[in-house]
């Protein structure tokens, strides 16, 4: 039996995959009857994802919010698919400041090397106050050894490494035409597949 809010409905509604390949009731993204996109889970909505990956996803959320439909939506895969190639050709000149990493901290030590670790021993290095709380901004230099800078010393960047986390936002989008094209799909619902159009709970 499932349950489901009575307070929105969608046009069309995608439940992003847990790892067993059931959907996630916490990470989806659907068009609300009034024409706006609601998102949970997404990069676009994470305090942390750097502009420039935050923004091609949200074009992308643009362009689908004009389907009120799962034809239409199927439509727009050629537009969401050029968006993601001109990104994909814009990282090696995207401006630093557009790749920074924030994040609140919620520790001053790690026990295992991480990204985070080495941009909050950076900031104590430089002798700049910080404590559980503190929003740091960074950008990676070289993920594979560790290499940081501070937002405001950066220069350049790992290239791979951001290519990747552009790569994880795009298939977040692209699992929707995964989908689309997928006849046994159980990951898509309709207004007409649940009561209201609403979202399982």
């Amino acid at each position: 039996m499932h349950l489901f809010t009575e307070l929105e409905r969608y046009s069309w509604l995608v439940f992003l995959p847990l790892a067993d390949g059931s959907g996630a009731y916490t990470r989806y993204f659907g068009r609300l009857a009034d024409g706006s996109i609601k998102v949970r889970g997404l990069a676009a909505r994470r305090h942390d994802t750097p502009e420039y990956i935050r923004r091609m996803q949200q074009e992308m959320l643009t362009v689908m919010a004009g389907a009120v439909d799962l034809p239409a939506l199927a439509g727009t895969e050629d537009p969401v698919c050029a968006i993601h190639h001109a990104y994909v050709q814009g990282l090696t000149t995207a401006p630093v400041t557009d790749l920074v990493i924030r994040k609140r901290i919620s520790r001053l030590t790690y026990a295992h090397r991480c990204l985070e670790g080495a941009a909050v021993l950076a900031y104590r290095e430089g002798e700049r106050e910080i404590a559980p709380g503190t929003k740091i901004g960074y950008v990676v230099r070289d993920a594979q050894n560790y290499g940081v800078d501070l937002e405001w010393a950066a220069t350049t960047v790992d290239g791979a490494y951001y290519r990747a986390l552009l790569e994880k936002a795009w298939s977040k989008i692209t699992f929707v035409f995964g989908q689309l094209h997928d006849k046994n799909r159980k990951s898509i619902q309709t207004s007409t597949d649940a009561p209201d159009g609403s979202v399982p709970a």
